[in-house]
């Protein structure tokens, strides 16, 4: 006869020859710690399967403990944390322990959690409950991967390409990168709707580009949000168009490097690959950056300060022996709108003010003619 039914029916027949005081004494000595007594137990009582990356599983076991005298009957495991039933044994005999493995398969990012119900037999119909955790990460990888041609004075787009499916319920309504280029020949333009892409297809997209010009290798970081999420059914697709203005730079081509990437405060992760370039589409412009040896540095550099500016700024310039100079403003394109300086100048730097209050707001290019030596440089004009 099992263990608890023959104390139970002991302690009856002890109750029915007790008055009734003692017998209320014996119900709360006796009677108590039998209906306290676990029957069954889960170790551990709760379980962590910690960082999972989210359309993937992780298992791990637990063990089914029956403390009672009859074996238990295993009825079901309903484990709503995994597309597929937990793995675990028909029957426990007495007082032994049991594992059962059991898979967790997050349904979001971030921290999700579920409760694993075990429905047993022992000697009646029962279940015991498992609180189970995990979190949910993921990765997307950005890459740029073509090569992109284009002309001094033009606008050009540079796509930026995610490499994974993007899920509607990751609900991504910001995303931020870093691009690495030769400033001296492409402009950033903060536009990101132009073309085809994920990011024009969010609801009221905005850009901020905050560039960092004083580090050894200069680049550009770009945050981007819009109001409604990002949606990416494909595996590969063209999250931005990055806009550019092509500049008359120091060189025929420059890498476009990618450098970090990040998605909505971290999740999910970011990853970069896959450089792109850029190349300057036309040999008509060589003689702009190509000069003889002795004549390369003729003009070390020309540039305005402060930049943007709303009104005037001061156009500065350094030549490295006395030459006949031009000095000029042009427009986007090309229309010459002021001369700044001209005649035979010493070697030195030289500066002249350039008072723009009669334009309109846009971007200009200084162009510095020092002998056989050409230089350039872009100025913003805002209001």
């Amino acid at each position: 006869m099992p263990a608890i039914p023959r104390l139970t029916r002991q302690l009856h027949e002890l109750l029915a020859a007790a008055p009734p005081l003692l017998m209320a004494v014996a119900a709360l000595l006796l009677i108590s710690p039998l209906l306290s007594a676990q029957e069954v137990s889960l170790e551990p009582p709760e379980l962590d399967f910690g960082r999972i990356r989210v359309s993937s599983d992780r298992c791990r076991s637990v063990i089914l403990v029956n403390h009672t005298a009859a074996p238990l009957v295993l009825h079901e495991v309903r484990n709503p944390a995994a597309p597929f039933p937990a793995t675990f044994p028909d029957t426990i005999p007495s007082d032994t322990g049991a594992y059962v493995d059991l898979c967790f398969q997050p349904r979001e990012l971030g921290p999700d959690s579920a409760v694993v119900t075990f429905v047993y037999e022992t000697e009646g119909l029962d279940s015991i409950r498992l609180p189970v955790r995990a979190f949910g990460w993921d990765s997307l990888s950005l890459g740029i991967g073509v090569t992109v041609t284009g002309k001094p004075g033009s606008i050009i787009d540079i796509p930026v390409r995610v490499f994974d499916d993007i899920p509607a319920e990751y609900d991504i309504r910001s995303y931020r990168f870093a691009l690495r280029f030769n400033k001296t020949m492409l402009y950033p333009i903060a536009d990101v709707s132009g073309g085809a892409s994920l990011t024009a297809g969010m609801e009221a997209p905005t850009v901020q580009m905050i560039r960092e010009v004083d580090a050894r290798l200069p680049q550009v970081e770009y945050r981007v949000r819009g109001a409604t999420p990002l949606n990416n059914p494909a595996p590969d697709s063209v999250l931005v168009n990055l806009r550019f203005l092509v500049l008359h730079g120091n060189a025929m081509s420059t890498d476009l490097t990618l450098v970090s990437a990040g998605f909505s405060d971290g999740a999910p992760l970011g990853g970069v690959f896959l450089k792109g370039r850029f190349i300057a589409d036309s040999l008509c412009f060589q003689d702009l950056r190509l000069v003889d040896i002795p004549d390369r540095d003729m003009a070390a550099d020309v540039g305005g300060y402060p930049n943007p500016f709303s009104h005037a700024t001061l156009i500065q310039y350094h030549i490295g022996r006395d030459a006949p100079v031009r000095l000029t403003v042009h427009s986007m394109l090309g229309r010459e709108v002021a001369v700044l300086d001209e005649g035979l100048r010493p070697a030195g730097l030289h500066a002249v003010r350039f008072d723009g209050g009669s334009l309109p707001e846009g971007i200009y290019f200084c162009r510095l003619a020092a002998g056989n030596v050409i230089r350039t440089s872009t100025i913003m004009l805002v209001r």
